[in-house]
């Protein structure tokens, strides 16, 4: 069945790359911002023309890259300073050489849409359950129910990790991030489009409660064998 345009405006058709890049796209630049399709606005009298022709593939990507250079560079500087500000345990367990570049933290945090989120109950034990979640305006954003034991736990002691993990022994990768938290009863209608997109187009309306985390530590691991889709192929 056909999903009809959302409140925001968002056609169904946008990829979840495209989406997901929004926030970095609109707040980074002071001119014209191209559309999800990678399109320039044109106020000219033969705008409806440009917009009918298909943009060729190299521009896709192209505009594609563009979009989440600003996600690339958080990222990447994210996990430079987490590194540089670890121990010698970690900074050893989590060689240069098996770490993921900032384009292929951005991709993989695109690709995979649910984390193992890890809370603590207000007595002390520890607490962990998948959730869904999104990246927006530099935090994690996790769609939740009133009353669940992770907004307890956060009310609580207000500090959650996240563990975005993929693969067996040779193709093992996983994203680790954490940082204090906040319980929201409402979000942007941004992050609402990002999720939903992300939750295969599902609706969000079991949604009662929201939980933001803004990452204080990221570090990234991937294996030998670990392959990382090419950077930009994620749309359609």
């Amino acid at each position: 069945m056909e999903r009809s345009r959302d409140r925001s405006g968002a056609p169904p058709s946008r990829s979840v790359g495209a989406i997901f890049a929004i926030e970095a796209r609109t707040s980074c630049y002071g001119g014209p911002v191209a559309d999800p399709d990678g399109d320039m606005p044109d106020i000219g009298r033969n705008a409806h023309r440009k917009r009918d022709r298909p943009m060729p593939i190299r521009r896709q990507a192209e505009s594609q890259a563009s979009a989440d250079a600003p996600l690339v560079a958080w990222l990447s500087g994210l996990q430079e300073a987490s590194f540089s500000g670890a121990g010698q345990a970690v900074r050893k367990a989590y060689p240069p050489e098996r770490r993921m570049t900032g384009p292929q933290l951005a991709g993989y945090l695109q690709r995979r849409t649910y984390a193992l989120a890890s809370s603590t109950r207000p007595d002390g034990r520890a607490h962990a359950a998948p959730t869904l979640f999104s990246i927006y305006e530099q935090a994690f954003w996790l769609p939740t129910l009133s009353g669940a034991a992770r907004l307890v736990n956060v009310q609580a002691r207000p500090w959650l990790a996240l563990s975005i993990i993929e693969g067996e022994h040779d193709t093992h990768a996983a994203v680790l991030t954490e940082g204090p938290a906040q319980v929201l009863a409402t979000v942007p209608e941004d992050v609402r489009v990002i999720t939903e997109l992300r939750n295969a187009g599902g609706s969000l309306d079991w949604a009662t409660a929201w939980l933001r985390m803004t990452p204080h530590g990221l570090f990234s691991f991937a294996e030998s064998a670990w392959q990382a889709p090419p950077h930009g192929s994620l749309a359609g």
